[in-house]
Order: C-alpha cells, then sequence, then structure tokens
C-alpha cells in the first residue's frame, strides 16, 4: 500500500483553522438556537396564572374586584310590629259607669262611703267628693256628699243625697219645690215641678227653682230616682249652663239607667 504523503504545512494550519471556525460557528448557531427556544417558553409562563408558581414566580397583582352596593333595607314589617294605636283626645272627663273596683276618698262616714260606691258620678271628680254637713242635717237625709264638677263652666259643685226612706225624699223634694213661683218649662230657664224620664220610663220627681245662695241668684235643678232614694241637686248662676250640663250628665248620676 502506498503512503499518503504528508501535506504541506501551510495547508495544516489552513485546515486546522477552518475546523476551528466551523466548531465556533456551530457553537454560535447552538446559543441562538437554544436563545430562540427559551424566550417563548418564557413568555409562555410569564403569561400563566398564580396557580402552581414555583416560589420564583413574579408576584402578580391581585384582580381588581368592584364593590359591592349595599341592599336596601327591607321594606317589608317586622314579624311582631308594635302598632300604637291612634287616641282621641276626650272632649270631656271619662264616664265612670260603676265605683265597685275604686276606694273612695278618705275621710268618708260609712253612711258616705255607701253613697259614693251607689252614685255612677258621670262628668264629675269622685275623688273630690266629701261629707256635705249642711245636707246632713235635713230631716230624713242619712247621707250628704258634696263633689267638683269636671265641666270648668258649671262653678258650683254637685251635691248627692241618700234618704233614709220614700218619705223622707219625697218631703225634701215638697220643700224644694214649695218655692216654685213662675211654673213653666224647665228646658227654657222657667221654674218647674214635675218629674224626668230616661228612655221613656220615669226616673223619679224633678224641681227646677230660682235660688239664692250668699246673694247670688242661681237656678237649681233637684232631680231624683224613686228606686234607691237618691237624689241629686245641680244649680250655677248662668241658667243655660247648668241646664245643658243635666241634659249631658243627669242619666249618668244613677247606676243602672
Amino acid at each position: 500500500m502506498s503512503e499518503v504523503p504528508d501535506a504541506p504545512a501551510g495547508e495544516l494550519d489552513a485546515a486546522r483553522a477552518a475546523r476551528r471556525r466551523r466548531v465556533f460557528w456551530a457553537f454560535v448557531g447552538a446559543v441562538v438556537l437554544m436563545i430562540g427556544v427559551s424566550v417563548p417558553v418564557g413568555l409562555v409562563a410569564r403569561g400563566s396564572t398564580t396557580e402552581g408558581a414555583g416560589p420564583g414566580a413574579p408576584p402578580v397583582s391581585p384582580p381588581r374586584t368592584p364593590t359591592p352596593v349595599p341592599a336596601p333595607p327591607p321594606t317589608t314589617p317586622p314579624s311582631n310590629p308594635v302598632t300604637t294605636p291612634r287616641a282621641t283626645p276626650p272632649t270631656t272627663p271619662p264616664v265612670t259607669t260603676t265605683n265597685d273596683v275604686l276606694l273612695p276618698p278618705p275621710g268618708l262616714s260609712a253612711p258616705e262611703r255607701a253613697l259614693w260606691t251607689k252614685m255612677a258620678m258621670g262628668g264629675v271628680n269622685y275623688d273630690s267628693c266629701h261629707g256635705y254637713p249642711p245636707g246632713e242635717s235635713i230631716q230624713g237625709v242619712a247621707a250628704s256628699l258634696q263633689c267638683a264638677v269636671w265641666d270648668a263652666a258649671m262653678e258650683q259643685p254637685i251635691i248627692y243625697y241618700q234618704f233614709a226612706s220614700a218619705a223622707a225624699m219625697s218631703s225634701y223634694i215638697a220643700l224644694r219645690a214649695s218655692d216654685v213661683d213662675r211654673s213653666g218649662s224647665c228646658e227654657n230657664g222657667d221654674e218647674y215641678d214635675g218629674s224626668w224620664k230616661v228612655g221613656g220610663s220615669t226616673v223619679g220627681p224633678m224641681v227646677c227653682v230660682d235660688n239664692i245662695n250668699n246673694n247670688v241668684q242661681l237656678f237649681k235643678i233637684v232631680f231624683a230616682s224613686t228606686a234607691d232614694n237618691t237624689a241629686v241637686v245641680v244649680q250655677d248662676n248662668v241658667t243655660s249652663t247648668v241646664i245643658a250640663w243635666w241634659h249631658d250628665h243627669a242619666a249618668d248620676q244613677f247606676a243602672g239607667l
């Protein structure tokens, strides 16, 4: 076999240089290839969410969420609504139909307490009642009370009488009627001697008469109940005032009418 002759020294140097250039450019090509691949991968990784991010992943700002508007207060009423009823202020003091559950004012005698309990006292301040000695000095009177009237137009108090018998009450009525000297209609301001009714039924005798008390001219109305021998007296210096009060409250003085 024939030997291959050695290449000249200049050719060997040129070959080595060419080989180094190929190695260099091959290395550069590999680097460029690696950079070209890694850039898209990095871009994809940067665009991902924080789920599964490693410790070295860049921080991601929290998303901006809208603040909810508070719901309006409920318009439906509560399950147990408290209602305040509408109150109409009374034009007159409340009318009491019975005093059974009330305590009489202090200082009354036993007969006076019995009379106080028996009478209905509509339109009357029953707490103001006290014994009326001038009335109890009348023959046949077992007890007498004097009480204030709620109506401010009535300046005079109201008087109650409990008689010991029907005969005693008849004597008292006859005494009052003896002063009648201008007989007419009581409702018209005239003096009157007769009776009074409620619902068509006669309650008892009635007298309307002029009366002078401490030099003051008064118009007096006496009306009684034969059912229990009790009588009531109202009077005032204004005739129309006492007549109007009698119309409004006469039946409210006796229980059961």
